[in-house]
């Protein structure tokens, strides 16, 4: 009988304990976890709700801005489409990044940690909330960033890397596309030389569902459409070098500049898309690319075009049997 009631009173023992652990203990741990997850992180909003983006170094000014479509823009100190790439290796940086630890509360001497005069400061702002992170020195045990928000002016030491944050400037986070087109839904090609010009069509096969290409001009007949897919996928990845915004810079290039190289145009649907290329006599390396004049004038590497498939030898078809 002892044994039976020393069992039953175990088994109310223990079923307590689960209780408490259950209702009280378990709960408790798990609020201290968020509460100190929450004490690490340096943003106190999630990323993907930045509206605005302000960064300043000490040589410039960026202001970036995204609209309801995910699509951001550079705003100051001029206007273009941005990277959203570039924009999203910052803001996930941030996201990931924690605090290690806290070396002083309110500061007075930011000097000894590179926080007088920040390398960066980043202002983010959501439509409810805003905060300003300033990121100065490395430190010399960790190789990781100080960093102060303006909602606190505590010193931090973080987590966050100086690789993802050094030597970011206006180019970095300018978009870098010369042309928007998807070469699966190109249906013609038009391309134009000094000396030559030639149409190509996307034709079905006979032989399968991947379609073929065929010349219109200069003759009738057909393309090698391994070629043609090579120029289609080189133009839809050509990237700019850098950029001439300025209308007075554009204005005089274009008046150094000889007769195009090569025009260029894609049909997609109902639109085309058009880029001519240039090459100044004086500045062989020098390669610009032009697709409209409210657009920069970009500049792109001169490999691009070295060896790229625009003559009609190139893109024809060299079977001789067509099989």
């Amino acid at each position: 009988m002892i044994s039976y009631r020393t069992t039953i009173l175990l088994a109310v023992i223990f079923a307590g304990l689960a209780v408490y652990l259950y209702t009280i203990e378990v709960p408790t741990m798990e609020q201290e976890v968020v509460q100190q997850q929450e004490v690490q992180r340096l943003l106190p909003f999630d990323y993907r709700e930045v509206m605005e983006l302000k960064i300043t170094t000490r040589t410039e000014t960026i202001q970036l801005s995204r609209d309801d479509r995910h699509r951001w823009s550079v705003v100051e100190p001029i206007q273009a489409k941005a990277d959203s790439r570039e924009i999203g290796k910052i803001l996930r940086a941030l996201e990931i990044g924690k605090i290690s630890r806290v070396i002083q509360e309110d500061a007075k001497d930011l000097s000894d940690y590179g926080l007088g005069s920040p390398h960066v400061i980043i202002q983010l702002t959501t439509n409810g909330q805003s905060e300003t992170l300033s990121l100065g020195d490395v430190s010399p045990l960790t190789s990781t960033l100080y960093a102060q928000r303006a909602s606190d002016k505590q010193i931090l030491l973080t987590t966050l890397s100086v690789r993802n944050f050094r030597r970011k400037n206006l180019f970095t986070f300018r978009h870098k596309d010369v042309l928007f087109f998807d070469r699966t839904r190109v249906e013609r090609i038009q391309l134009q030389h000094a000396d030559q010009q030639m149409t190509l069509q996307r034709v079905a096969s006979t032989h399968g569902p991947t379609s073929n290409w065929r010349f219109s001009d200069p003759f009738e007949g057909p393309a090698d459409k391994t070629s043609v897919g090579l120029l289609l996928m080189a133009l839809e990845d050509l990237s700019a070098t850098g950029f001439i915004d300025a209308p007075s810079e554009k204005e005089a290039l274009l008046k150094r500049l000889p007769p195009p190289l090569l025009t260029a145009t894609v049909h997609t649907g109902q639109r085309g898309h058009l880029v001519t290329f240039f090459q100044q006599l004086e500045l062989p390396d020098e390669i610009y690319a032009i697709t409209s004049a409210d657009d920069p004038i970009y500049k792109i590497a001169p490999a691009t075009l070295r060896g790229l498939p625009t003559r009609v030898f190139d893109l024809q078809d060299k079977r001789l049997f067509g099989m």
